[in-house]
């Protein structure tokens, strides 16, 4: 869950990103967990509308992460296991 959109606006009001919070992993928190972990590949899916991301924003955010082998699903995608 991102709190920012790419250009630092915010998503949500502080009330709702608490209440959020309570019931949703964040970004970070995903990632801690993928470092726990330490699969060669992971593929983030269930990525809601309001995160406010293009698929090319998505495309550079999982290159930040490249190292960590982080994808973000999208519609349509086949996945090999």
């Amino acid at each position: 869950m991102f709190r920012e959109t790419p250009g630092g606006d915010p998503i949500l009001s502080d009330e709702l990103w608490a209440e959020e919070r309570d019931h949703q992993t964040t970004f970070d928190q995903t990632l801690e967990q993928v470092r726990t972990v330490g699969p060669d590949r992971t593929v983030l899916t269930e990525i809601e509308e309001i995160y406010r991301r293009r698929p090319d924003e998505y495309w550079e955010l999982a290159d930040e992460y490249a190292d960590l082998g982080v994808e973000f699903g999208r519609d349509g995608m086949d996945i090999e296991v």
